[in-house]
């Protein structure tokens, strides 16, 4: 009977909680550290190896779309200690192209050039914007199919309370698949 009580109680004491596995706290905390420095969105960055060396762990990352790599050295606290690029991402630079408009004086971005129809994903249309000034590329996205002020940064955020920021929407939307009206018709509000 005794044994059968420990059993019942074993069998019913809740389970030790799974642990996250070792390094993939400081894996995360590089690709937005990767993803923050370079203006790009999380999913922009890939981890393709991850280890322990001695108490830190050693993440290398790469930017498949803009062919940049390094590696990051993490604490087990999450502090960074070493972020090295080994191949600085192409940023695009030289004259405008045929996808391409440039819109002057957006508020923390200065003068931009924005390049249209990166793609269009679920209700996404992605564009990049690229500051003149230091040749930055930002992943942004309009909702193409909603109201005009649907424009988010590179981060996710919602930009669209901010008019002098939406300017760019009609020419991003102009030939997206998710507009709902005619090529060239602007986005009733």
């Amino acid at each position: 009977m005794l044994k059968h009580l420990v059993a019942t109680l074993l069998f019913l004491s809740p389970l030790p909680a799974l642990a996250i596995a070792p390094g993939v706290e400081q894996a995360n905390y590089c690709a937005n550290y990767t993803a923050d420095r370079f203006r790009l969105t999380i999913n922009d960055v890939s981890i393709t190896n991850f280890r322990q060396s001695g108490s830190n762990y050693r993440v290398s990352w790469t930017i498949p779309n803009y062919r940049g790599r390094g590696y990051c050295i993490v604490s087990k606290y999450n502090k960074m200690v070493q972020y090295r690029v080994e191949k600085e991402p192409q940023q695009h630079s030289g004259n405008q192209g045929p996808n391409e408009k440039r819109f002057n004086n957006l508020p923390g971005y200065g003068n931009v050039i924005v390049n249209r129809g990166q793609a269009a994903i679920g209700d996404k249309q992605y564009f990049l914007l690229r500051s003149v000034q230091n040749s930055r590329t930002y992943k942004w996205y309009a909702r193409c199919a909603n109201n005009s002020d649907q424009v988010y940064d590179h981060r996710g955020k919602y930009v669209g309370y901010n008019r002098a920021l939406t300017v760019m929407f009609p020419y991003v939307c102009e030939v997206s698949p998710l507009s709902q009206n005619r090529p060239g018709k602007p986005q009733p509000r």
